[in-house]
């Protein structure tokens, strides 16, 4: 199991930044979000609605619709649950691509825990953990807790996003049926003797959700990038990885710690050095 990083603007709850996440590391899969709260999980789940499929569980949260919640996101019905620690307890829920820890756990073993949920029964899962500045020291100190070295490394592109978002609409379309393709096929024929691939390629980013072209925005938070005057101290963001695995000889499902690797997101690469200043 790979666990990568993400970042979120100190002072910010990062529900802008999951969607282009979600796009790049799900791949349309199963992704359990974990937050603090339960005000969290509501919020976090109703800003992705409009966007990506996801529901919240919390102590809240009636037992019938628990039950509801719960096999729907085993069938696939909805790709995201955002859950708190306490909802998700004792959950088996398998096939989960990605986790996200929305905020930094309380301790090392609810952050094992909680990435415990992906990479399950030999399969590759990842996970990643949000963290602001203002959390470094937690951050470090979770990592001598670990046991293992953080590196830092690059983000995502805005190819990598475009790139994914348009592998999982073709995933879509590859599930429409062959009868409800037929009464589309004159249009697509038109289309196609008109503006040719043109046709296909517009699309394929209408239905990615780049209607607009990304360039003007950032690839990670779809925010306006910002020009100058850059405050080092509020745009640095902490990315962590690490890699587990699961021993299969201890029934408890122990994730014992293999390598760690983490990454600064969303600045300018000319910026990493004076960024390293503040780690």
């Amino acid at each position: 199991m790979i666990l990568l990083p993400l970042e979120g603007k100190e002072g910010q709850h990062h529900k802008a930044n999951l969607e282009g996440k979600l796009q790049v590391y799900a791949k349309g899969g199963k992704t359990i979000v974990f937050t603090q709260t339960k005000r969290d999980a509501d919020e976090v789940s109703m800003a992705l609605t409009n966007s990506i499929a996801s529901e919240a569980l919390h102590g809240d949260i009636s037992q019938h619709q628990r039950e509801r919640t719960l096999n729907g996101f085993r069938q696939g019905k909805f790709t995201v649950l955002v859950a708190t620690d306490v909802a998700s307890r004792g959950l088996d829920i398998p096939n989960v691509d990605l986790v996200i820890h929305y905020e930094l756990p309380n301790d090392p073993e609810t952050f094992v825990h909680r990435s415990g949920r992906t990479g399950r029964a030999g399969k590759e899962g990842t996970a990643i953990l949000m963290f602001s500045s203002s959390q470094r020291r937690t951050v470090r100190s979770l990592e001598r807790d670990v046991g293992c070295k953080f590196e830092f490394v690059g983000p995502p592109s805005t190819e990598q996003v475009l790139e994914s978002s348009a592998e999982q609409v073709v995933a879509t379309l590859n599930g429409v049926h062959a009868e409800s393709v037929e009464f589309f096929t004159p249009t697509a024929q038109k289309l196609i003797k008109e503006q040719g691939t043109n046709a296909l390629a517009a699309a394929l980013a209408h239905l990615s959700g780049f209607s607009q072209p990304p360039s003007s925005r950032s690839p990670i938070n779809h925010e306006q990038s910002p020009a100058n005057n850059l405050n080092w101290t509020l745009l640095f963001q902490g990315w962590i990885t690490l890699q587990l695995t699961r021993d299969p000889s201890y029934s408890g499902g122990y994730l014992s710690v293999r390598s760690v690797t983490g990454f600064l997101s969303d600045v300018y690469t000319a910026a990493a050095d004076e960024v390293g200043k503040y780690i």
